[in-house]
């Protein structure tokens, strides 16, 4: 690698895909970043080979991206690339897409988060809250979703909680959501490393007014519930993702 004449960087570093034009890339690794990248790539990029472990997904890529099953075992000096399948591949950029490690060094530990060597950021209640201090909230930790809207729906609930508009649950209740949530996860058989996925439907989030103290409950339906909820209910909700 240290022989290789191009460049080798990882996504993190990745800008615009002008800076790329008539260059061949190739990119290890196709999830989100690895996939996303490329498209972007494909406007100004001669070739991209997208690399990755994985089954060829059959996604009708632009003509100039190639999806090679294997994974990169040598760079040398004359720009060329092996792959464990056999193949090589002449390449101006080599960029990693591997992921990421999550770390909040900007925090202070009163704040009482943690992050595990799997990425897993606790205590937060639905992936956003933190239990301990309900002020402070993330948008955007989980992963393996559709990420913007879902990244939407998150601040518009954060918003309701701040603005007192909704009442989150006793920090005892959001403790023993967040177990559940965990053991349900180790029952399903998920490694470690998922423990920052979330795998799970869309659920909603039904701001209901109480009549007495002229606040908002929150309750949660799965999308299914929440069909039913909205059928039978000539109301105005606000909803967001969880």
């Amino acid at each position: 690698m240290n022989t290789f004449p191009g460049t080798v960087m990882h996504s993190v570093d990745y800008d615009k895909p002008e800076d790329y034009k008539d260059q061949v890339v190739a990119i290890l690794g196709a999830k989100s970043s690895g996939v996303d990248i490329s498209m972007d790539l494909s406007k100004f990029a001669k070739k991209i080979y997208l690399i990755h472990l994985g089954e060829k997904s059959g996604t009708k890529y632009p003509d100039n991206i190639e999806e090679i099953k294997g994974t990169i075992t040598a760079c040398s000096s004359d720009g060329s690339v092996e792959i464990d399948n056999g193949k090589t591949l002449y390449t101006d950029v080599v960029m990693f897409c591997t992921g990421y490690l999550q770390t909040l060094p900007f925090l202070d530990p009163k704040c009482e988060i943690n992050v595990s060597m799997h990425n897993h950021v606790t205590p937060l209640y639905k992936h956003i809250f933190n239990i301990q201090y309900p002020s402070m909230s993330f948008i955007g930790i989980c992963v393996k979703l559709c990420p913007f809207p879902n990244y939407a729906l998150q601040a518009k609930l954060v918003w309701s909680v701040l603005t007192g508009r909704t009442t989150l649950p006793s920090k005892e209740e959001m403790l023993q959501d967040e177990q559940k949530e965990c053991q349900k996860r180790i029952e399903a058989g998920m490694a470690k490393k998922h423990d920052a996925c979330v795998r799970c439907k869309l659920s909603v989030a039904v701001l209901s007014n109480n009549s007495r103290t002229g606040r908002r409950s929150m309750h949660l339906y799965s999308c299914y519930s929440f069909a039913l909820f909205a059928y039978k209910c000539n109301t105005t909700i606000t909803f967001g993702y969880l």
